[in-house]
């Protein structure tokens, strides 16, 4: 491998390469799809030899939300199944998803949320879908929807809304937690945190304190029994990366505000915890990503700059030793913001490797999921969508060095070995 590149095709002993190439990123598996309007992919989950995702949908100014099936790997544009949600008016979105019994997903909602004080906003919301997309009682299709918490998270009832959700087992019982922004007043949001239980049930929620200033919950992990939010805090006078670990009871065990900037994603590996984010909110952010102990110690932080331009990253997840962190970048693109993928070392935080996808409009990688073998991204475009701009999911396969060459045993390296493993990395026949 060429040292700063990051050849994400399928690569062994054969040296041969599988992918499509976009402007600087290539990849063995693209799917576009949305249909008219505009699109977001948000986040991506992988539940047996299924790939969900959801995001939102915006149309003549209605936001809908958005939940969807592929089977593995993703061989068509259409879904199995697609619910476009709660079909209201009102502005509608999912922001975070999680499974165990059935799909769970995080978001605010307009039209099916109640605001006892002022003008109406949208609140808080939490939905639970059947994993093969049969409808269920509840609006647009789902099982059940909830508003997160029902009086919200503040008597001030201003604007509210999730961005994530986890499952938590916790003795045989699954547990919700959700994490998002709440106004306590004025023009403040606060960081809080609920538990609810699989029927919708709210147990408790808790805030982080304070009425002013401001602090961001963007995204939940859970190790060895604890929930971790990661997102963002201004108490310090400035906004910074921030870290807050809370046993099952909504208990924080320690808070830590760090630099510069914000955290958006977390991913919990190997009893460590890692966070993606971006440097500044301001057009002129580094990726930053840092490691982290149960204890609240941080183990490394490294930013990385592309060209002195905007670079974010979303989510990271864990693969063979190293870090797949997915974003965005305005730095040295094919034109306008393009899709990242970062390769990181996660005994050190040295970048390995990066990669764009794009063209000459504008792309965002949002959620990422591995399959143990594939990471799965998903986003936006505008550059490849058929009437603006639509969701895609992009499959990487990642090689290591334990990719074999003589699959099959038969003492040759041939196109049988690279068919196998072909196989073995989901790609589409």
């Amino acid at each position: 491998m060429r040292s700063g590149t990051w050849q994400l095709v399928i690569v062994c002993a054969l040296g041969m390469t599988a992918g499509k190439v976009h402007a600087q990123g290539v990849a063995f598996s693209e799917i576009i799809f949305g249909g008219p309007g505009s699109q977001w992919g948000n986040d991506i989950l992988i539940v047996g030899d299924f790939l969900y995702y959801c995001g939102m949908h915006n149309a003549t100014g209605d936001n809908e939300g958005r939940i969807g099936q592929f089977s593995l790997p993703p061989c068509s544009a259409a879904p199995n199944w697609e619910i476009t949600w709660p079909g209201l008016f009102g502005s509608d979105a999912f922001f975070g998803m999680d499974g165990d019994d059935a799909l769970y997903v995080a978001g605010s909602s307009y039209s099916l949320t109640t605001d006892a004080v002022g003008g109406k906003e949208p609140k808080s919301i939490t939905a639970k879908f059947d994993f093969n997309g049969v409808a269920g009682a509840g609006p647009g299709g789902s099982l059940w929807t909830t508003q997160t918490p029902p009086g919200g998270a503040f008597p001030y009832n201003g604007f509210e809304g999730l961005n994530d959700v986890v499952v938590a087992d916790e003795g045989g019982t699954p547990w919700l937690y959700v994490t998002g922004n709440s106004q306590p007043g004025g023009v403040s949001e606060r960081l809080y945190l609920s538990k609810l239980d699989v029927n919708g049930v709210v147990q408790w929620t808790v805030t982080d304190g304070a009425l002013s200033v401001r602090s961001h919950g963007n995204a939940l992990s859970l190790l060895n029994g604890f929930v971790y939010a990661s997102g963002r805090s201004d108490d310090n006078g400035m906004p910074q990366p921030y870290l807050v670990k809370y046993d099952t009871n909504g208990v924080v065990q320690w808070a830590q505000r760090v630099g510069n900037g914000t955290y958006n994603g977390i991913h919990a590996a190997g009893g460590f915890l890692y966070t993606v984010g971006q440097t500044s909110i301001s057009v002129s952010s580094d990726f930053l990503i840092a490691k982290w102990d149960e204890g609240g110690n941080l183990l490394w932080s490294r930013t990385y700059d592309r060209d002195s331009a905007n670079d974010k990253l979303f989510d990271v997840v864990e693969l063979n030793g190293r870090l797949i962190a997915v974003g965005s970048t305005t730095g040295l693109t094919a034109g306008g913001t393009d899709a990242v993928v970062l390769e990181i070392d996660d005994a050190s935080g040295d970048l390995l490797s990066s990669t764009l996808w794009g063209d000459i409009g504008e792309e965002a990688f949002n959620g990422v999921v591995s399959n143990g073998a594939t990471v799965y991204a998903v986003g936006t475009t505008t550059s490849f969508g058929a009437d603006g701009q639509d969701m895609m999911i992009v499959g990487f396969a990642i090689p290591d060095s334990s990719c074999p060459a003589d699959t099959n045993g038969d003492g040759t390296v041939n196109v049988t070995d690279l068919l196998a493993l072909l196989a073995a990395w989901g790609v589409c026949p």
